[in-house]
C-alpha cells in the first residue's frame, strides 16, 4: 500500500523560519517546505535550518521556486529568473533538498507558438543544470492538461524536470480528473501538493494565470467564479492562515495517509473539501519502483 508523508509550507504558519520548524514538529508534519526567494528565509543560515529540522525530526521535501510575473514563458523576465533559479538549486543542496517545485506558466497548445519554444529553452537549460546537481525542478500542474505536460516533458526528456502534482488546479481550472492524470503523469510525478479546489465554471487558463502576475485577485476571481466570500486566505494557504487554520489543514491532509491504489484523490476530494478550507501541503510522492516514482526523487522518497 503506498502512503503519503505529510509537510507543510513553513511560510503558511506566518512565522520566522526556525519557529515554523518548531510549530511544524508540533502539529505532527514530517516535513517542511519554505518559498526560496522570501526574505525571512534568505536571512536565515541554510545550515542552521538544516540542522533544526533534522533535530525537530523533519524532513525538507522541497524548496518553492516561485519568483512571480509570467512563470519561465517571458523570454525577458527569463533573463533574471533563470540565473535565480540555479542558485536556488544551490541553495537546495546545502539543505539536502532535491526538488524545487515552480509555476512555469501555461504551456501553448501548439508547439509553433513563440512562447512554447521560449518556455522549454528555459526548461531545457534549468533541467540540466539541475540534474548535473542532483535536482529536479517539479513543474506545478493546473495550467493545461497532464496530457500536454507529458508530451512537453518528452520532448526535453532530462531527469531535472519533473511534475509537482497540484490535484486541486486541475479541479479548479481545468475541471479535470486528478487521478486520470496521476495515470498520465506515472514516472514523472515527484513532488504533491494537497489543498481543496472547486471548479466554479469554465474559464480560460491564460486568464486565470495572468492574474497572478498582473491582475491581482480581484481579476482572479472574475475568471473564476470564485465566491466573493472567501479572501485570499480561502483561495491558498501559502497567502497564510492562523494555526488553527493549520491544524484543520494538517487533519484534513493526514486522511490521505490511507491511500485508495497509487493516489488517494477522490478522499482529498470528497472529506477534505468538506472543511471548506483551502489546504496548501508539501507532499512527497511515494510511489512503486518503476511506476509513479521518478529517477531523481525516487532515490530518496522510496
Amino acid at each position: 500500500m503506498n502512503t503519503f508523508r505529510i509537510g507543510v509550507i513553513g511560510d503558511s504558519l506566518r512565522l520566522p523560519p526556525y519557529e515554523s520548524i518548531a510549530t511544524a514538529a508540533q502539529l505532527g508534519a514530517d516535513g517542511i517546505s519554505f518559498y526560496a526567494a522570501s526574505p525571512a528565509f534568505l536571512s536565515a543560515e541554510p545550515d542552521a535550518i538544516r540542522l533544526r529540522c533534522a533535530d525537530a525530526g523533519l524532513e525538507i521535501p522541497s524548496l518553492i521556486g516561485e519568483l512571480g510575473g509570467h512563470g519561465w514563458q517571458n523570454e525577458n523576465e527569463n533573463r533574471v529568473k533563470i540565473p535565480r533559479l540555479k542558485e536556488m538549486v544551490l541553495q537546495a543542496s546545502r539543505l539536502a533538498t532535491k526538488i524545487i517545485t515552480s509555476h512555469i506558466g501555461v504551456i501553448p497548445k501548439s508547439p509553433a507558438c513563440p512562447r512554447y519554444a521560449v518556455m522549454q529553452a528555459a526548461c531545457r537549460e534549468l533541467g540540466h543544470f539541475a540534474a548535473d546537481h542532483g535536482m529536479c525542478f517539479g513543474i506545478e500542474t493546473g495550467p493545461e492538461p497532464a496530457e500536454r505536460l507529458l508530451a512537453f516533458l518528452a520532448e526535453l526528456d532530462t531527469p531535472g524536470l519533473g511534475v509537482n502534482l497540484d490535484p486541486a488546479n486541475l479541479v479548479m481550472v481545468l475541471n479535470a480528473d486528478p487521478t486520470a492524470a496521476v495515470r498520465t503523469l506515472k514516472g514523472h510525478i515527484v513532488h504533491t501538493h494537497a489543498k481543496d479546489g472547486v471548479h466554479y465554471r469554465a474559464c480560460n487558463p491564460e486568464r486565470v494565470y495572468n492574474a497572478f502576475a498582473e491582475g491581482g485577485f480581484d481579476q482572479l476571481v472574475a475568471e473564476t467564479g470564485q465566491q466573493h466570500g472567501l479572501d485570499h486566505r480561502g483561495m491558498r494557504l501559502v497567502a497564510g492562515v492562523d494555526h488553527q487554520g493549520a491544524v484543520v489543514g494538517l487533519q484534513a491532509a493526514a486522511e490521505l495517509r490511507v491511500a485508495a491504489g497509487p493516489f488517494a484523490g477522490r478522499q482529498h476530494r470528497g472529506q477534505a473539501g468538506r472543511r471548506g478550507r483551502v489546504v496548501d501541503r508539501a507532499l512527497p510522492f511515494r510511489g512503486q519502483a518503476g511506476q509513479l516514482a521518478h529517477p531523481v526523487a525516487g532515490r530518496f522518497l522510496d
